[in-house]
C-alpha cells in the first residue's frame, strides 16, 4: 500500500507504466470486480511478460485506490476526484498486489482472498475521510 497527500498529481506509479518500463510486456488487462471487505471493489487486473530475453519470472498484478474515501481503479479517476475545488484536503491510496502464479485465474483468486482480508484492516489506517469533509 502506497499513501500519497498533498499535490495533485499524474497517478505516474502505476504497473501499467512502471512493469513495462521496467522490461516486461502486458499480455493480459482487464477491470474486473471483487468481493472485498463486504463490498464489491473494481480492479484492474494485468499479467506481465518479460521481454528483456533474460528469463525473468511472468506476474500478475491487481491494484486499486482508495481517494477520498471511496474506491476506483483508474488513475484518471482517481485524479477527477482530486480535482474537487471546493475540496480543502485529498489524499489517495494505493493497494497493489502481485503473484508470480502461473495460472492467471487461480492468481485472481488469491488476490481476491487476500484483499478481502486486508481491506478491513487497510481502512483501518486511512483517514476517517468524513471527518474531513466536515472540515471545509
Amino acid at each position: 500500500m502506497t499513501y500519497y497527500t498533498g499535490m495533485v498529481d499524474t497517478v505516474a506509479h502505476v504497473p501499467d507504466r512502471c512493469y513495462v518500463a521496467d522490461g516486461y510486456d502486458v499480455s493480459h488487462a482487464d477491470q474486473l470486480t471483487w468481493s472485498a471487505g463486504g463490498r464489491n471493489l473494481d480492479v484492474r487486473y494485468l499479467s506481465f511478460e518479460d521481454t528483456t530475453g533474460v528469463g525473468r519470472v511472468s506476474r500478475n498484478v491487481a491494484y486499486l485506490f482508495q481517494v477520498d474515501g471511496q474506491y476506483a481503479c483508474d488513475p484518471i479517476d482517481v485524479r477527477r476526484i482530486l480535482a474537487n475545488l471546493l475540496a480543502r484536503y485529498g489524499y489517495y491510496a494505493k493497494v497493489e498486489m502481485m503473484t508470480v502464479l502461473p495460472d492467471r485465474d487461480k492468481s485472481a483468486k488469491v488476490m481476491d482472498d487476500f484483499l478481502g482480508s486486508a481491506v478491513p484492516e487497510i481502512e483501518k489506517v486511512l483517514p476517517d475521510w468524513k471527518q474531513y469533509q466536515d472540515k471545509k
